[in-house]
């Protein structure tokens, strides 16, 4: 698993490119991945080469997206696979309005 990303400062904008198995095993190192307090205004995560195994990874999915909206940014997912998706509208409310 592995997540990269970089900075669009004409949009204030900070896309992150997630590739990669997110499960129980890795939702910590996924968590660690993000910078939790970045100053973006607008932050874009690409689900589109990840997928989401278990109710661990959308609980660390939901404490990024969490965590970045206390700080003010603007949070939208994108990509997400079909079987990701349906885990996320089962057990991530937090994460409705980003998709």
């Amino acid at each position: 698993m592995a997540v990269a990303s970089s900075h669009e400062e004409e949009t204030d904008t900070r896309p992150y490119v997630v590739t990669g198995q997110i499960f129980f095993a890795s939702a910590d190192m996924f968590v660690d991945k993000f910078d939790l307090r970045d100053s973006a205004s607008s932050v874009v995560i690409d689900l589109a080469a990840a997928h989401l195994w278990d109710i661990t990874a959308v609980g660390a999915l939901e404490n990024v997206v969490s965590k970045m909206r206390r700080h003010g940014a603007r949070v939208k997912l994108i990509g997400l696979n079909k079987a990701s998706e349906t885990l996320v509208d089962r057990h991530g409310p937090l994460l409705q309005s980003s998709t």
